[in-house]
């Protein structure tokens, strides 16, 4: 009967959080609630000595329905509950946005926190975080952003934004392809006229990005990467049409880590094992579906280099035109 249920609710969540709805990877943090797991017979005693949050963030979800999103979330949590047995459980915590993170993060038990890579830098030392996984594509866990024109404009130099119409994705919790686009305009005079740079239209997805482009209701486009390739699968005719004017660095969008509590506790390696294993179950495969990864792999510090380059960078700038 529970699995009847599971695939009526699971199976619409999973529609509307697909590609056409999600604009980033969706953090680990998501992925953490794959080792909430408790049997039932057990719960109320071990909830009570060892229950830990798992700290995502409300702006997370801006591109998809909040409701569906939790009801995903909550049948996927129930299923496993009921498959995996270990001594302590883990419970999601929503919070609106850093800022409430911060106000209320000694009055939970917070096991796991997922951060972008701009507030993990600024956060790491004053919340003691240990990193532990970052996701990953097929291949390499950092990402390209791009911006992309119409090929049949024959325009190759970034003078070609000025006085254009440009879309970017509304703000959530990945801040860097806008900053990248910040120094980019910079670097090139763009940015330090005012009324120089032509208008800036938010976009709910990158989908929509791609087909507004598409279509010539926008002159460009900022998306990552993967996006645009995925979108060249579904319709071969966008790769056949639009082109790249630039492609920034590759950066690192997240990072998970333990809480310095979590980290002391019995528990942490057995959650980082289950967490590194993920791909190898069929709901861990499920669930990388939704969140467009292939994969979590364990942090490196040197993903963060580009990162570091980019916030300094940003730092200098005479003033941030997109925000």
């Amino acid at each position: 009967m529970l699995r009847k249920i599971s695939n009526i609710l699971v199976k619409p969540a999973l529609r509307i959080l697909g590609f056409y709805s999600v604009n980033i990877l969706i953090p680990i943090s998501i992925v953490i609630l794959y080792t909430s797991n408790i049997n039932p017979q057990q719960k109320t005693e071990t909830e009570t000595l060892n229950s830990y949050g798992v700290a995502f963030l409300r702006t997370m979800f801006l591109n998809v329905d909040y409701n569906d999103a939790k009801a995903a979330i909550k049948v996927y949590i129930d299923n496993l509950q009921e498959q995996i047995v270990s001594g302590f459980s883990l419970k999601p915590i929503m919070f609106e946005d850093t800022d409430d993170l911060l106000r209320n993060y000694n009055k939970e038990n917070l096991a796991v926190i997922t951060l972008s890579t701009i507030d993990f830098l600024a956060y790491r030392s004053r919340l003691s975080l240990y990193p532990i996984l970052v996701s990953s594509g097929k291949t390499d866990p950092l990402e390209t952003y791009l911006i992309l024109i119409r090929k049949d404009e024959n325009i190759n130099n970034i003078e070609y934004l000025a006085d254009k119409k440009i879309g970017i994705l509304q703000k959530g919790n990945d801040p860097i392809p806008v900053m990248w686009l910040n120094i980019l305009l910079d670097a090139n005079k763009i940015s330090l006229k005012e009324k120089s740079f032509g208008s800036v239209i938010i976009v709910k997805s990158e989908s929509q990005l791609i087909l507004s482009l598409f279509f010539r209701q926008l002159d460009a486009c900022l998306v990552s990467k993967t996006a645009f390739e995925t979108m060249i699968e579904i319709n071969p005719q966008i790769g056949s049409q639009l082109t790249i004017l630039k492609s920034s660095p590759r950066y690192l969008k997240a990072v998970s880590s333990f809480t310095p509590k979590f980290r002391k506790t019995k528990f942490s390696d057995s959650l980082l094992q289950h967490l590194t294993t993920l791909d190898r179950y069929p709901a861990g495969r499920q669930l990388f579906a939704l969140t467009k990864t292939a994969k979590v792999i364990p942090y490196k510090e040197e993903y963060l280099d580009n990162v570091r380059t980019l916030i300094s960078d940003y730092n200098k700038l005479p003033k941030h035109w997109i925000k």
